[in-house]
Parts: structure tokens; sequence; C-alpha cells
């Protein structure tokens, strides 16, 4: 898992801390001792290498970051209750459940697991 994380083009926007995230979320639902590639959610392992036009940043990866990393941290706050999150983001349940899917994030991944 970790040569595949060394060379994958997902940009890590979030750096260390991000990286640190991940591997927690994914550490702590898995019920053997090692991860897998395959342990990581879709989005980091389905990135692909952006081919950005010359001085222009890359502003839909950040967008995409940005309101992946927003909507980890409301069902982190509401303890894995979708309806109050979907709330909290002024977004119906469904469109949630449909940015959760695309995220490649799962609710029991995103509840605190200090």
């Amino acid at each position: 898992a970790l040569r595949h994380l060394a060379l994958t083009p997902y940009p890590w926007p979030g750096n260390i801390r991000e990286l640190r995230n991940v591997l927690q979320q994914v550490g702590a639902l898995l019920p053997r001792p090692e991860i897998r590639w395959d342990d990581f959610p879709a989005v980091i392992r389905t990135t692909r290498a952006a081919d950005p036009t010359p001085g222009r940043p890359d502003t839909a990866g950040y967008l995409a970051q940005a309101e992946r990393q927003l909507i980890c941290q409301i069902v982190q706050q509401c303890t894995g209750n979708l309806s109050q999150a979907a709330a909290q983001l002024g977004i119906s349940r469904s469109t949630l459940y449909r940015k959760l899917t695309q995220f490649g994030l799962k609710r029991q991944m995103l509840i605190d697991v200090r």
C-alpha cells in the first residue's frame, strides 16, 4: 500500500495532516493489522495525474478537496447522523449520500475515532 501511495498522483492538498487522517480512518475500520491499497478511498486510488494548463491552477481539484474535507468535518461533528449533517451542509440527504459515494467515504470512516 505504501508503494502505491508514494506513486499516486493524488495531490494531497492537506499535506501530512490529510495523509495521517486517511491512514487513521482506513486503519480504524480494518479487522487486520495491515493496510492494503484497496482499503484506501476511491478518490485517492483513482485520481489521475492532471495535465494542467501552464500558469493556470487546478481549481476544480482544490474545490473538490475542500468539499470533501467539509463533508468529513460536518459528518464527524454530527457523530455520523447523516440527516443532521445534510441539514448543516444545506443539501438533501440523497445529495449527501451521493457525495459520500463520489469521494469514497463511508459514515463509519468519518465518525471520530479518538
